[in-house]
């Protein structure tokens, strides 16, 4: 369970669950119950937002552009609450994150796969981290071995 805000249950979205609740994908409609449950609080750190905005395609296409505002739309309509840290402390701990992955052993099943966690995951999981709250994710192989070591606590989507 996560620690509360005001009185309510705290997530941070990763672009993955956003994505997943916009296209219809697996795991879209725990997301969809997420936001519907007024007893939470959703945020998003802009970098993951980022993220969901340019996975419509390539703007140079008009429709690709509407699809993306739309997207924003939506979840500022399920109100997602942007939130955009970057002072140092924050973006220190990114780069902790991303380098704490990076050290760990490749799995045993892709030996030659070197660990990583993705720089728009490490920015939802440091914001997780700053609030004391889940970050609900579909990012199971870059996320969970940082679960495990207690560096943050994620809910997985699949």
């Amino acid at each position: 369970m996560s620690d509360s805000i005001d009185g309510k249950r705290a997530i941070v979205l990763d672009s993955s669950a956003m994505l997943a609740l916009l296209n219809h994908e697996k795991g879209g409609p725990f997301v969809a119950e997420l936001l519907a449950d007024v007893n939470v609080t959703s945020y998003a750190h802009s970098v993951n937002l980022v993220e969901v905005f340019y996975d419509f395609g390539p703007h140079g296409d008009p429709q690709n552009l509407i699809n993306a505002e739309r997207a924003i739309a939506a979840l500022q309509r399920a109100k997602v609450i942007e939130r955009s840290e970057m002072d140092g402390e924050f973006w220190r701990d990114v780069a902790f994150l991303v380098a704490e992955r990076r050290s760990h052993a490749p799995r045993p099943e892709k030996p030659r796969e070197q660990p990583r966690l993705a720089l728009g995951d490490a920015f939802g999981l440091a914001l997780a981290r700053r609030l004391n709250c889940e970050f609900v994710t579909a990012d199971r192989t870059e996320v969970e071995p940082l679960h495990d070591e207690g560096l943050c606590r994620a809910v997985f989507l699949r």
